[in-house]
C-alpha cells in the first residue's frame, strides 16, 4: 500500500499555470493526503482585518478576486498559502501529504533564506511541464487585472498591454533541472509529468502516474480522476499570437529546456538555462526603469538617451512630464517629500549605458532611492497622498525643461 513517510512529503511542481493544481487534486483523488485549501484565498480572507469604515469595500474587493480565481481555477488550487511560492523549510503538519510548490522553490536555494525546499524534506516530485507558449498566455491573464494610472489628460484607470515572455519558464525549470543534474539520485525520485499530454490522453498517464507511484486505487478513484481532466480547460493555445522582439530568442530556449526535461537530458536543459540568464541579466540592464528628477522621466536607459539627444522627443517628453506633475502623479508633488540632506548616494547599472550615480531622497519619513519613492507615491496616489497645492507643482512642471 503506497504511503508517504511521515517525515516527507510528495511535491507537486511546476510553473504558475502548468496544471499543479490539476494534478494535486488527481493524486488526491487516487487516495494520497492532500494538503492545502481548495479556496486558500478564503483562509487568507479570514486572517485579514480591515478597519470598520472600508469592510463593506474590502468584502467587495475580496468576491471580485474570489470570483476571478474560480475563473482561473473551477476545480480548486489545493494549496497551502505562503509554502505554495515559498517552499518548504520544516515538515509541520504536512508530513505524509501530497504539497504544491512552484518550481523556482521547490528545490533548496543557496542564495535565499526565505525561499527553497529542504529536499530530506521531500519523498518524491512529480514536475508538471506545459509549452512555454500557454504558460506564458496563461499568466498573463492570470496577472492582467493590476490596474495602472494613465499619465495622459483623462487620467482615467486602463490595464496595458503586456508582451508574452517565456523567461520565467527558462529560468524556474531550468533552476529545478540544474538542481537535479547536480544531484541525479534524486532525479529518479521526480515523475516528469507533460500537461498537455495529459489532457489529451488523460487515462494512459493516470495510469502512469498510478504505475510509479506504486498506487491500488479503487475502480471508481481511478474513473474520479480521470473525470478531473477537463479538456475544456485547456484554452490558451488558441489565444497564442506570436513571441515578439527579444522573446522569440528566449521562446527557442525554452522548447529546448521543455524538450530537455522531457527527454531525460538535464545537461541540455542546463545550458539553455546560462544562456537564459546572460540574456535575463542583459535584458535587465536595458529595461531598468529608473526616475530622472531633471526630465520627470521614468523609463529604461535607452529612453533617456533619446532624451537627451533627441529635440523634439525631449519637448515631447517633457509635456508629458509637466502634465504628470500637474496631475500630482510624481513623488515630488507630495508634502511627505524632501531632498536629502545627507550626501548618501547610490548607483544604477545601466549595462551599455555606464553607471548612474545620484542622491538618495526622504519620502514619508525614510531615506530611499528615487525609483523606491516613485513607486510608493504611485501605489497610494490619490487615495494616501497629501499633494503640493496646484500653484507649487505648476512651478515644479514649468522647473522640467
Amino acid at each position: 500500500m503506497f504511503e508517504i513517510p511521515k517525515e516527507q512529503v510528495l511535491v507537486i511542481t511546476g510553473d504558475p499555470r502548468c496544471g499543479t493544481s490539476m494534478e494535486i487534486k488527481t493524486v488526491g483523488l487516487l487516495g494520497v493526503p492532500v494538503a492545502g485549501e481548495k479556496w486558500p484565498q478564503k483562509d487568507k480572507r479570514a486572517r485579514m482585518h480591515p478597519d470598520a469604515d472600508r469592510r463593506a469595500e474590502f468584502d467587495e474587493k475580496f468576491e471580485e478576486q474570489l470570483t476571478k480565481a474560480k475563473e482561473m481555477n473551477p476545480r480548486g488550487f489545493y494549496e497551502v498559502p505562503g509554502t505554495v511560492m515559498q517552499g518548504l523549510k520544516e515538515i509541520g503538519e504536512h508530513g505524509g501529504k501530497a504539497i504544491k510548490i512552484v518550481s523556482a522553490s521547490s528545490h533548496p536555494a543557496e542564495h535565499s533564506k526565505r525561499f527553497g525546499t529542504d529536499d530530506a524534506l521531500v519523498y518524491k516530485w512529480i514536475w508538471m511541464i506545459r509549452d512555454p507558449s500557454s504558460v506564458a498566455v496563461s499568466q498573463n491573464e492570470r496577472t492582467s487585472s493590476v490596474e495602472v494610472k494613465v499619465a495622459d489628460d483623462s487620467g482615467e484607470w486602463g490595464r496595458p498591454a503586456k508582451p508574452l515572455s517565456p523567461q520565467q519558464f527558462v529560468l524556474n525549470n531550468g533552476g529545478l533541472a540544474e538542481f537535479f543534474k547536480d544531484n541525479p539520485d534524486r532525479f529518479k525520485d521526480c515523475l516528469v509529468v507533460d500537461y498537455d499530454e495529459m489532457v489529451a490522453n488523460p487515462e494512459k498517464e493516470i495510469d502512469r502516474l498510478i504505475a510509479w507511484l506504486g498506487l491500488e486505487p479503487t475502480p471508481e478513484q481511478r474513473q474520479a480522476a480521470i473525470a478531473n481532466i477537463d479538456t475544456d480547460l485547456r484554452r490558451s493555445p488558441a489565444k497564442f499570437t506570436e513571441w515578439e522582439g527579444r522573446n522569440i530568442a528566449v521562446a527557442a530556449l525554452a522548447e529546448d529546456l521543455r524538450e530537455g526535461v522531457m527527454s531525460g537530458n538535464l545537461t541540455k536543459a542546463v545550458m539553455c538555462l546560462d544562456k537564459g540568464r546572460e540574456m535575463a541579466i542583459a535584458a535587465a540592464k536595458e529595461q531598468t526603469r529608473y526616475y530622472d528628477p531633471t526630465t520627470g522621466c521614468f523609463g529604461p536607459p535607452s529612453l533617456h538617451e533619446k532624451v537627451q539627444h533627441d529635440e523634439d522627443y525631449c519637448n515631447e517628453y517633457c509635456t508629458g512630464a509637466r502634465q504628470e506633475i500637474m496631475a500630482g502623479l510624481h513623488p515630488q508633488c507630495s508634502l511627505e517629500f524632501e531632498r536629502s540632506k545627507h550626501d548618501e548616494f547610490y548607483e544604477i547599472d545601466l549595462g551599455s549605458y555606464g553607471v548612474l550615480s545620484r542622491p538618495k531622497v526622504i519620502y514619508r519619513g525614510e531615506l530611499t532611492t528615487w525609483e523606491i519613492a516613485f513607486q510608493q507615491h504611485q501605489r497610494d496616489f490619490p487615495a494616501k497622498v497629501a499633494l503640493l497645492s496646484l500653484a507649487d507643482r505648476k512651478v515644479l512642471a514649468e522647473a522640467i525643461k
